[in-house]
């Protein structure tokens, strides 16, 4: 799930960011002003229907229409990745299909995400339904562009990608996730226009961040088709995954904000709080209840570290001392380890080692794996 932003916070990653690398001060100070609507944070949103950005903004559906199958390369037996795009009715039932989802919703999702206080299930699913779009011919080409470049980007340097299932791309307006700019469900991966012109730009930048993007998401369903990948990429990153789901207690899952791109609550990390190593996972939380349509949870959303022992009670990460050594300098999306290591995985394979990173070490340990499984 990727906000269309301004500029940077916690919860979503700027192009400069990565360039430049970032600093625990500079993370402190982005995340103290993260209240702010306005300027610069990342709480500022760009409408769907703006083609024009001031800086690079950071499942399965069987269709029987050839005329929107699309084959990277000639020679399927090569390529990596199968896709097609969807049109509005495949788009439809693509989201239709995801009942696991809608049936994990807490009254606070429901509440920001159909933007009513008695907001339900059915109001949300009638609002997401309107939602979905197609992507024109044009965009599809830009997306058939960066999809043939990513194939020889894996074979000219040789790495090994798991299998994934057909990816099916979607476009939406975004709004049924608060102005989300991109986000998946399974092997379904949703754009929205913000990010769709990323795809189409003349600007290197913005293109090559586009594909940053794209890996960013195409992330998200490697690790739902390939458990032991999940697992190896948290490892990185100091994260354990359990067989069993965590259950999330009272007091956290009344503020609880589900993330389309965090299917499981299952992987934990030792962080170091008042003096004590106490195991938690991630859950993502609303700081401030819903009032009235046009509350978004980008405004108030932040990190709860919750004990695997199932004790009601959350941390945040500035109660923990050790919070970026766990998860890392190079990103400030750290909501889930999920999230932290799209991020990373995008920069690997978008910009390799060439760029000034805070902790290289998780780029390079990515960069040996997939260079080391064939």
């Amino acid at each position: 799930m990727k906000k269309r932003i301004v500029s940077i916070t916690l919860a979503v990653v700027m192009t400069s960011f990565l360039l430049t690398g970032c600093n625990k001060e500079n993370i402190a100070n982005e995340d103290n002003n993260n209240t702010e609507t306005d300027s610069g944070d990342g709480l500022s949103t760009l409408d769907s229907s703006d083609t024009t950005e001031s800086e690079p903004d950071a499942d399965v559906a069987d269709s029987s229409d050839t005329d929107i199958e699309t084959e990277i390369t000639t020679d399927t037996d090569s390529q990596t990745f199968n896709y097609h795009f969807a049109d509005q009715d495949e788009a439809i039932s693509c989201f239709l299909s995801n009942e696991d989802y809608f049936n994990g919703f807490s009254t606070c999702d429901l509440q920001y995400k159909t933007g009513k206080k008695d907001g339900t299930i059915e109001d949300y699913k009638e609002f997401g339904v309107s939602q979905m779009l197609e992507f024109t011919d044009s965009e599809k080409e830009s997306i058939d562009k960066l999809m043939a470049e990513i194939e020889e980007d894996i074979a000219s340097n040789g790495y090994y990608i798991p299998e994934v299932d057909e990816i099916t791309f979607i476009k939406s307006t975004q709004d049924e996730e608060n102005g989300s700019g991109a986000y998946t469900h399974g092997t379904q991966i949703y754009f929205g226009q913000s990010f769709v012109d990323l795809f189409t730009s003349d600007d290197p930048d913005y293109y090559k961040y586009g594909k940053s993007i794209l890996w960013h998401e195409i992330f998200h369903c490697l690790t739902r088709n390939n458990p032991d990948f999940r697992a190896y990429m948290y490892s990185i990153i100091n994260f354990t995954v359990q067989d069993n789901e965590y259950d999330i207690p009272p007091s956290v899952f009344d503020k609880y904000i589900s993330n389309p791109d965090v299917e499981h609550h299952n992987a934990y990390a030792t962080f170091h709080i008042n003096g004590e190593d106490i195991d938690c996972y991630t859950v993502l939380i609303a700081t401030k209840p819903f009032e009235k349509e046009g509350d978004s949870f980008f405004d108030c959303m932040e990190t709860a570290l919750v004990p695997v022992d199932g004790s009601d009670i959350y941390y945040v990460p500035d109660d923990a001392d050790n919070f970026w050594d766990v998860f890392g300098m190079n990103t400030g999306y750290v909501i889930d380890p999920e999230e932290c290591m799209a991020d990373n995985f995008s920069y690997a394979l978008t910009y390799g080692l060439e760029e000034d990173y805070e902790s290289p070490e998780i780029i390079e340990a990515i960069i040996d794996y997939l260079s080391m499984q064939k």
